[in-house]
């Protein structure tokens, strides 16, 4: 049997000293038929020089240069505009795979016929290595299923990023998916439920293939401008919104994509400081919303946000 490509897109911006290791950890995948995009975004420290040693070594990567910076976002689409792969795989430079990853999401793919592939990961934390394994399910899902169980999570990093999947070339260009270059944040979750709406199965794996890491400082865990990061948010929960509505769960609660507002500050990445008042999350949700019941709902979300423990929530009154 013919083995697919695989085009494993890596952005990369000043990111020499964790770069090789995202490489390497690329080069020695088990799954051979790989073509590695690599798109230096302007980088002003020794990363471009790194991709041209990988490239001159190695003929399965590319590079695609750019001399200014434009953003991850911009990074990803130039690269998914150039990849010849069947399926698309995402790196982020300071992360790595296990060996076995993409062989193991390739050939998930391949025997299952689903146009999504979703695997458990590692989170790497200063010294410590945390398995997050899949949500609720595993094995091959219709849409419907993994929908309902999106929604019991929603702003969760197993559902959110690129990097524990695999997608397919054809849809994501038939759809013109792309990720939104006008959104400082929450990019690739748009992507994500751009392309589910057009998955009719997922397979579901719940071993960890990828290592993540969490650094002090990083964009993930910095403290973000907060109508910037309400822009985003807005329009990821009309996306959410959408999808369920589309894909019909077979439980049909009408609430359930509002509780995305609430699992933000608890599974986001975010930092908690521009999340300490749900109730002002809950009014700008309830503008948007043009049910007669909205009130009611708000409410609901709210008395389900006192559920969690109150440090995720400092400053929070009762009414």
């Amino acid at each position: 049997m013919i083995r697919p490509s695989v085009s494993i897109i890596v952005p990369v911006y000043n990111a020499e000293k964790t770069l090789r290791r995202c490489l390497d950890s690329i080069r020695c995948q088990s799954w051979r038929e790989i073509e590695v995009l690599l798109v230096n975004d302007g980088s002003t420290d020794g990363s471009r020089a790194i991709c041209r040693e990988y490239c001159e070594r190695d003929k399965r990567f590319h590079l695609i240069d750019q001399e200014r910076n434009s953003g991850v976002a911009d990074s990803r689409n130039r690269a998914i505009a150039a990849a010849t792969g069947k399926y698309l795989q995402f790196a982020d430079s300071d992360d790595w795979l296990r060996s076995d990853a993409t062989e193991r999401m390739a050939e998930a793919a391949e025997q299952s016929g689903c146009e999504l592939v979703v695997a458990g990961f590692y989170r790497v934390l200063e010294r410590r290595i945390y398995a997050h394994r899949a949500l609720f399910m595993s094995g091959k899902v219709t849409r419907e299923r993994f929908v309902e169980g999106l929604m019991r999570a929603p702003a969760n990093f197993y559902y959110g990023v690129l990097w524990n999947k695999l997608f397919r070339t054809d849809i994501v260009r038939l759809q013109k998916i792309a990720c939104p270059d006008n959104l400082d944040w929450c990019e690739d979750t748009v992507f994500n439920l751009s392309y589910l709406a057009h998955a009719k199965h997922v397979m579901v794996l719940p071993e960890p293939v990828y290592f993540y890491t969490k650094q002090k400082g990083s964009l993930s865990s910095a403290g973000k401008v907060l109508p910037d990061m309400m822009n985003s948010r807005a329009e990821v929960f009309e996306r959410y919104r959408k999808l369920y509505q589309t894909a019909k769960p077979h439980s049909r609660n009408t609430i359930a994509p509002l509780g995305y507002w609430v699992s933000v500050p608890m599974d986001g990445g975010y930092s908690v400081d521009g999340y300490r008042n749900p109730q002002f999350y809950a009014k700008r949700m309830e503008k948007k919303s043009k049910r007669r019941q909205r009130k009611v709902e708000r409410r609901r979300v709210l008395r389900r946000g006192r559920l969690y423990p109150p440090r995720f929530f400092p400053g929070m009154e009762e009414e």
